[in-house]
């Protein structure tokens, strides 16, 4: 009767042991996961903003060429849809932001709001 109830105790151990490890794994993963969509969101925004700053930055009849609204146009609904629900003020901050980039009077000044939000994001990211 002893033998079986050490090998019942030290199944249910083992058992145990496999069960709460392949809990932490999962949620090892999971965070992984979350992070790499964080950072692939992250690398997103800054490929938007880098092009769009560097063609604010040319001569104001490259412009022409390269409308920086039309970036921004595909970058927000893109963030929306990939940011988890819990990150939707990051998404909203970033709207806001372009917005006042949009609204910006010089191309010095939508530089310095490209460089911010770029900056900001990168934070959020980490």
């Amino acid at each position: 009767m002893e033998a079986a109830l050490i090998a019942f105790a030290t199944t249910a151990a083992t058992l145990s042991v496999t069960v709460v490890l392949a809990l932490l794994e999962f949620r090892r993963r999971r965070r992984e996961a979350v992070q790499a969509r964080r950072e692939q969101i992250v690398g997103r925004v800054l490929d938007t903003l880098e092009r769009a700053t560097r063609a604010a930055s040319r001569a104001p009849i490259v412009g022409w060429w390269a409308p920086n609204e039309l970036e921004y146009a595909l970058l927000l609904p893109r963030l929306l849809a990939e940011l988890p629900e819990q990150d939707n003020a990051v998404a909203t901050w970033v709207a806001r932001r372009i917005q006042h980039l949009q609204a910006a009077t010089s191309r010095r000044e939508q530089v310095a709001i490209g460089a911010d939000v770029a900056a900001k994001v990168v934070q959020w990211g980490r």
